[in-house]
């Protein structure tokens, strides 16, 4: 593909990802690529929907020692082109536009096994609960508490109050995944920061897309999630809002993994991470 034809397939893939069938499997994409732009979690959830970790050939062979397979067909994503300016004596670097490059998921490789840290995830049920819950409330932008709630309601964000109440009777699995649905609330819908007022059926999707990226990213079971409501949504909005709603996905699930991983691993090395496009 050249680089025209990949913009084109990202107009066709937002498109085309909002079909309730296939929504969930880009999400599980865009939980693997948190670091990745939303234009190259499409490309990637397009070309190679079950790829896991993606880097170029020379990075795979420098910073993990290991190699692509021969006859392995790339994965092509956009990367910026960057070019060096002189500002006050002191070299930087500036991005002037964007080409296409090839990756290759780590499945298509072989060598030396990844660093223990880049395959953490929890398996069914909720590990650490405890510490998960506390690290859930040290990056909320609003106060946590626990409380008696009347009706079904699992829990609720009070703009006015700006706090995060959750009921007390809940299942470890169900407190995670309502206080990170919450979470999301607190940062996307946040009226006070003066965000366009959106509809309560596109916040729900936001909320609980950004909910299903992130326990997905921990492997937490989030088979319960369902997406009934987004048929309705996306058959009357403009291409411009499914993108716009991607977008506060994507940024939003970026920045809660992001905040959880410099709790959870302080001691993780920057450069060995695979660093996404913005494009």
């Amino acid at each position: 593909m050249n680089f025209y034809e990949v913009y084109q397939s990202i107009e066709d893939g937002i498109r085309d990802v909002y079909q309730s069938d296939r929504y969930q499997q880009y999400l599980k994409t865009m939980s693997r690529f948190p670091s990745y732009s939303v234009n190259n979690c499409i490309l990637i959830y397009q070309q190679r929907p079950d790829a896991t970790l993606v880097a170029g050939y020379q990075s795979w062979r420098k910073n993990f020692e290991r190699n692509v397979r021969k006859g392995e067909r790339g994965i092509r994503i956009l990367a910026p082109i960057r070019r060096k300016k002189t500002e006050e004596d002191e070299e930087v670097s500036e991005s002037v536009g964007f080409r296409t490059i090839s990756v290759f998921d780590v499945s298509q490789t072989v060598g030396k096994p990844l660093p223990s840290y880049m395959d953490d995830r929890l398996e069914g049920t909720v590990e650490d609960y405890e510490e998960f819950i506390e690290q859930l409330e040290l990056i909320s932008p609003v106060l946590v508490r626990f409380d008696k709630i009347r009706g079904s309601a699992h829990g609720y964000y009070s703009k006015n109050k700006q706090e995060i109440v959750l009921r007390t009777d809940m299942t470890q699995l169900q407190t995670v995944k309502t206080l990170i649905h919450e979470i999301a609330h607190a940062k996307l819908h946040n009226e006070t920061e003066g965000q366009t007022l959106l509809s309560r059926a596109q916040k729900e999707i936001e909320a609980e897309s950004t909910a299903y990226i992130i326990c997905n990213h921990y492997g937490l079971d989030t088979s319960s999630y369902s997406f009934g409501y987004l048929a309705g949504f996306s058959s009357s909005a403009e291409l411009k809002e499914l993108r716009d709603s991607m977008e506060r996905i994507h940024r939003a699930s970026a920045e809660i993994i992001e905040d959880l991983e410099h709790l959870r691993h302080p001691e993780t090395k920057p450069d060995l991470l695979v660093s996404g496009f913005q494009a």
